[in-house]
């Protein structure tokens, strides 16, 4: 699944429903983040419908995570130079 866009609530619905729910296996584990689409009502009742357990990271610091200053780093410049799609990158 190739997707030319933000990973928004329906993007991250559609990755789900798609590709990572059919390939699950029953029981499995699927630990998320706390971006706001991760809390979608789909988002919730498509992993829950394929009976998985649905956990969250716990809240993390960058002091703790020294990977999250250069994600920020790297956002910034990528917005500098209007990376919106492939071609851009």
């Amino acid at each position: 699944m190739l997707l030319d866009c933000p990973m928004h609530t329906e993007a991250i619905e559609a990755y789900l429903a798609q590709i990572l729910v059919p390939a699950l296996s029953l029981k499995a584990i699927v630990i998320m983040n706390h971006l706001s689409s991760h809390k979608s009502p789909t988002v919730i009742r498509l992993l829950h419908g394929a009976d998985t357990e649905l956990w969250y990271l716990p809240a993390s610091s960058a002091d703790y995570n020294p990977i999250d200053p250069k994600w920020s780093n790297t956002k910034k410049y990528l917005r500098s130079i209007k990376a919106r799609d492939q071609g851009d990158l």
